[in-house]
């Protein structure tokens, strides 16, 4: 009971978060946008394959010429994934630095986060591995172990961590606290599916393929994407409140 009096109060928690959240809010915003850029080359490629189909320009064209054209999308297409997939790792990354940098310039923390791809790529596909490992199991052990693991990515970046050092840290951090870490994590996820189902509620009595439908769904991603950051400084509160207690 007095390790669960240490860790910061619920209430404290969603109220430190929202000021950190509100006051820089406009370099979060900043770096999404940033991540936002990687998914253009996809986009453009997908609107030329559209437009070559629809065109009829693949009905006329030799089958030669759509082997070719077929082999360049097919190649572009990984090449646009991988851009989209680089830039979306830097954009979370940056969010990380600029709270380890005291929210310096979003631009400076977007070129900062460059050199943590592979590593941070490597995390989370290692916590994911490991957790669907446990899975294999029961559910319950991958809800355990997923609170266990939830902040090797923040470690690595904020703590400039090796992969396997940084889940280690994380178990080591969780360790004694896993209940009041899986209910404060159990918290803002029921906040977020409260405020996702009262900005969703439109949807229910629109057509998806009207274009008020289309307008709204775009409306709804737009407000979701500016309202993300704050779950990630939630968390970061909730580790830094951990590292303290585990000094």
């Amino acid at each position: 009971m007095e390790n669960k009096e240490k860790i910061i109060k619920s209430f404290d928690l969603i109220y430190e978060t929202w000021q950190v959240y509100a006051k820089n809010f406009v370099k979060f915003i900043q770096l999404i946008a940033y991540g936002l850029i990687g998914i253009i080359p996809m986009f453009v490629l997908i609107a030329l394959f559209y437009a070559y189909g629809v065109s009829g320009l693949a009905q006329k064209a030799s089958v030669l010429t759509n082997i070719i054209f077929g082999a360049i999308a097919f190649f572009s297409f990984f090449a646009s994934l991988y851009f989209a997939i680089l830039y979306s790792i830097r954009s979370s990354v940056a969010s990380l630095l600029l709270i380890k940098n005291n929210f310096t310039s979003a631009k400076e923390n977007f070129k900062e986060a460059k050199p943590y791809f592979v590593k941070f790529l490597g995390v989370s596909l290692l916590t994911v591995v490991l957790v669907l490992a446990w899975g294999i199991l029961f559910i319950i052990p991958a809800i355990i172990f997923g609170v266990y693991y939830c902040f090797a990515s923040y470690i690595l970046v904020l703590e400039d961590a090796r992969p396997f050092t940084s889940i280690e840290r994380s178990y080591d951090l969780v360790r004694g606290y896993f209940w009041p870490v899986f209910g404060r994590l159990l918290l803002v996820y029921l906040i977020g599916f409260i405020v996702y189902r009262i900005i969703s509620l439109p949807m229910d009595w629109m057509d998806d393929t009207s274009a008020a439908g289309i307008s709204y769904s775009v409306f709804f991603n737009l407000i979701w994407v500016a309202i993300s950051p704050y779950f990630m400084v939630y968390a970061y509160n909730l580790y830094k409140s951990l590292k303290k207690i585990n000094k």
